[in-house]
């Protein structure tokens, strides 16, 4: 689990920014895996380009765990897979996610849900975002919100083009 970073703690506040991870491999979060519990989880201003997952969930990031906040901003994920869930990010079990201006381009999952995306969070808000191209074997070829876990999720000024599912939701 990822072969970039790998990060289980009780840190308050976490924090990647300016940062790159290109061509990283593992089987869970190729190049961030967050297992940890924190107040705040932050990524900014960093690319995220072809890395891989070989059996697990999250291209770019995995992050499962209790995270009150979960900001991912300004960040560019190309070309990540994963055969799982969320070809690029894959986040499970926080409280609110905020993910504004980001670019997801060419991500895929081979054998489920969420192209670029797969969330599991309560309350969530994507704004300003381009999804580009991504794929999902199953459902969501952009963005998978499973109807058990995401109560609210607010979608605002975001691009959906050339997205693809297999069954429903070509871009949602």
């Amino acid at each position: 689990n990822g072969a970039g970073m790998y990060i289980q703690s009780g840190s308050s506040n976490v924090k990647v920014d300016e940062s790159e991870f290109i061509g990283n491999t593992a089987e869970n979060g190729a190049t961030l895996y967050f297992a940890g519990t924190a107040t705040n989880f932050q990524v900014t201003d960093s690319n995220f380009t072809d890395n891989t997952v070989n059996s697990g969930s999250g291209g770019a990031l995995h992050i499962t765990s209790n995270i009150t906040n979960v900001v991912i901003e300004r960040d560019n994920f190309i070309g990540n897979t994963a055969p799982e869930y969320g070809g690029a990010v894959y986040i499970d079990t926080t409280e609110t996610i905020n993910i504004p201006d980001c670019t997801f381009i060419n991500n895929s999952v081979s054998n489920h849900d969420g192209g670029a995306l797969w969330y599991g969070t309560p309350n969530g808000k994507i704004t300003d975002c381009a999804f580009e191209g991504n794929t999902a074997k199953n459902n969501g070829g952009a963005i998978l919100l499973p109807k058990t876990k995401s109560e609210y999720t607010e979608i605002d000024r975001c691009n959906f083009t050339g997205n693809n599912a297999t069954n429903y939701g070509g871009a949602i």
